[in-house]
């Protein structure tokens, strides 16, 4: 035996007990959730084997001056091509023109009707966000085309729990004309899991 006292000196003072039993409830709740995560990525019913799949050309969907208006000023866009058809002849265009984003319009539809609809898929469109967007144009949408787009799933693939769905949508005038492709990530995440 040593014979030291372990009695305190006056004056001094405990370790605080409280932020080590803080930290504890934190990292138990840190657990929970990597547990409730883990369990919510492993109920995923993503199919992975749709890669490849394509779907039936959409309904025919005519552009108007009012269509290109109403998407420009939805995007606070004020550039004259888009509504003013003497402005856009003056910069080389044969009518108004649609933005290079306008064809969304298009491709949510056919992802929700089509991609999303298809239950073989799996994908739960409430948990779902666009995650990256390309648009590939071979010519400018103008008044009056008359368009339709088929859509192909490139790719489905789950990481980290999250589901990725990449679609590629072939835009087409009076069926034949090839205009533009688009091709985008659809983004799910289990229910009740943030994306962060």
């Amino acid at each position: 035996m040593s014979g030291r006292s372990h009695a305190k000196a006056p004056g001094a003072t405990q370790p605080d007990r409280s932020v080590t039993t803080a930290g504890a409830r934190r990292a138990a709740a840190h657990r929970s959730a990597k547990n409730r995560y883990a369990k919510k990525r492993n109920e995923m019913q993503l199919n992975v084997s749709l890669a490849g799949r394509s779907y039936p050309p959409t309904e025919p969907y005519e552009v108007s001056r009012e269509h290109i208006r109403i998407f420009a000023e939805s995007l606070h866009d004020d550039n004259p091509i888009y509504r003013d058809p003497a402005a856009a002849r003056a910069a080389g265009y044969r009518d108004v023109l649609a933005s290079p984003t306008f064809l969304t319009v298009l491709s949510e539809r056919a992802e929700r009707a089509q991609v999303a609809a298809d239950t073989e898929l799996g994908l739960d469109y409430s948990q779902t966000v666009h995650g990256f967007q390309r648009f590939v144009h071979l010519r400018p949408v103008h008044p009056g085309d008359v368009l339709n787009l088929e859509a192909h799933i490139d790719d489905v693939r789950i990481t980290g729990g999250i589901g990725l769905v990449t679609v590629s949508c072939r835009v087409f005038c009076n069926s034949t004309e090839h205009v533009a492709t688009m091709y985008c990530t659809m983004v799910e995440r289990p229910a009740g899991v943030p994306l962060s």
